[in-house]
């Protein structure tokens, strides 16, 4: 069996080859993350474990910005489109990304009372957050260049080296030093580490062409990224605002269980990133031969099987918990299912974005993340006020529905005014889908209590589909 399996692996292309490996990085960096938050929920407080993750909230704000996310969609289009140069032009961006991220350093430095103020954090974690950007984007400049020529095995090894240590070392530093200093010895080890894993990508890069600037490349990736700002820093706002309204309004032993419940509710992206990695290529390709149809088959099934598999994660929410923290985050429990619900609707999102993408109307990507983020924290204002922190869990859900309704909105305007009208999903179907996966997921809340029923509904699920495999694969599997 191994060997039929090695020979078949080996037949395949570098190409599929390499995007197995990538995914495999991908999948290994979030599984050990998820694996090591049982070690951490018990070894800090509920207060320590939310100081960690507003830094964490706080360093994804600050990295949009610094940054300009030059690092993404940018240096992988340019590596294409200057596939003749690219060590010049590998070189210029990563020094652009320098100059941006010594910028905003500077601007830290020159109001660093305000700053700390506005983050609650120490100006030592706030330098180590600005040294962890510049290091950490040296690495990705250098892996995503791996990924466009294929190079996994490096990147393997590499990527297995750093997320294991990370945890290893953070969890020997937290359980050595006195109380009041187990936050700060978790955020200045794993910053550690990375200094001494990604500072060596800089040079590398640097040493390939000795070049920092290029006025072409810098006038090309400054027009390619500052647009799209708003959506990055939009994206982020909402997904991560709930944690720092959480301890502004409430407190931050709320903001503590609040982000096991979210760390524990987007367990599925993990899945929901591996399936769209695969799809979206895929989906380009249709789209340029017009095969729309296929497009609305093979997506609407997968859609189903993201929904049953985010089911799965609220029907065992309550095991979920007492596996992965001690009884003073039992309360997180009731904010699981409307944020797993949450995380249906950005898979459902992200396949309508891929038509703006692919027709370059990033202004209604733009536009879309830009009004729910606002939403999101408007009504979060209001629910954490009224209700307290669970309220936030109910606001992401409904931020989450209707950015999947804008952006479907979008996708039909984009494909209508470069194509004729054509129908990718039916819309209705849409609806069935979403709101039959609404009240399971909250008849599943309802029985929380009561384990053998939960079980039940669960098993009956599982076996209707089962039942009604051969139809899926007819309606939605549809080869191209």
């Amino acid at each position: 069996m191994l060997k039929k399996i090695l020979e078949k692996y080996n037949n395949l292309s570098i190409s599929v080859k390499a995007s197995m490996c990538f995914l495999f990085c991908s999948v290994l960096q979030k599984g050990i993350t998820v694996l090591v938050t049982p070690v951490f929920t018990r070894i800090l407080t509920t207060e320590q474990y939310g100081e960690y993750s507003i830094y964490q909230s706080w360093a994804s704000i600050f990295a949009v910005i610094a940054t300009m996310r030059l690092s993404q969609a940018v240096y992988t289009q340019g590596l294409i489109k200057f596939k003749t140069d690219t060590d010049l032009f590998s070189s210029t961006i990563q020094g652009l990304s320098t100059t941006s991220i010594v910028a905003f350093f500077g601007v830290y430095l020159t109001f660093h009372e305000f700053f700390n103020d506005l983050t609650g954090l120490s100006t030592i974690l706030m330098c180590a957050m600005f040294i962890s950007m510049w290091v950490t984007e040296s690495f990705v400049f250098w892996s995503m260049r791996q990924r466009v020529l294929y190079r996994y095995k490096t990147l393997i090894a590499i990527t297995l080296l750093i997320s294991v240590s990370k945890p290893i070392v953070a969890i020997c530093a937290v359980l050595n030093v006195p109380n009041q200093n187990k936050v700060s010895a978790r955020i200045l080890t794993t910053v550690g580490i990375e200094i001494l894993c990604y500072s060596i990508f800089n040079f590398i890069q640097w040493y390939k062409h000795r070049a920092f600037y290029s006025k072409k490349y810098w006038i090309y990736a400054v027009g390619f990224s500052i647009p799209l700002i708003p959506h990055y820093l939009s994206e982020v706002v909402l997904a991560q605002t709930d944690k720092i309204m959480i301890e502004t309004l409430v407190g931050i032993d709320e903001a503590g269980i609040y982000s096991l419940a979210y760390s524990l509710s987007i367990l599925m992206t993990i899945v929901n990133t591996a399936i769209l990695k695969t799809l979206t290529p895929w989906i380009y390709t249709n789209i340029k031969e017009k095969q729309f149809t296929i497009i609305g088959k093979n997506t609407s099934g997968i859609m189903l099987l993201v929904a049953l598999a985010n089911l799965v994660l609220i029907a065992f929410a309550p095991e979920a918990v007492l596996i992965f923290a001690p009884s003073e985050y039992q309360s997180a429990l009731w904010v699981i299912p409307p944020l797993a619900m949450s995380v249906f609707f950005m898979f459902q999102s992200e396949l309508f974005i891929n038509f703006q993408f692919y027709y370059e109307k990033t202004k209604f990507v733009m536009m879309a993340s830009i009004f729910t983020a606002a939403l999101n924290i408007i009504l979060n204002y209001i629910g954490i006020n009224l209700f307290g922190y669970l309220a936030a869990g109910y606001t992401s859900l409904i931020c989450y529905i209707i950015y999947a309704f804008v952006h479907y909105v979008f996708m039909k305007k984009s494909t209508k005014l470069l194509e004729r009208d054509i129908k990718i999903y039916e819309g209705k179907n849409l609806i069935v889908i979403s709101l039959l996966f609404i009240l399971i997921g909250f008849m599943l809340m309802c029985l929380y209590n009561y384990f053998v029923l939960r079980l039940i509904v669960i098993l009956c699920l599982i076996l209707l589909a089962l039942s009604q495999k051969n139809k899926l694969k007819a309606l939605y599997i549809t080869k191209n």
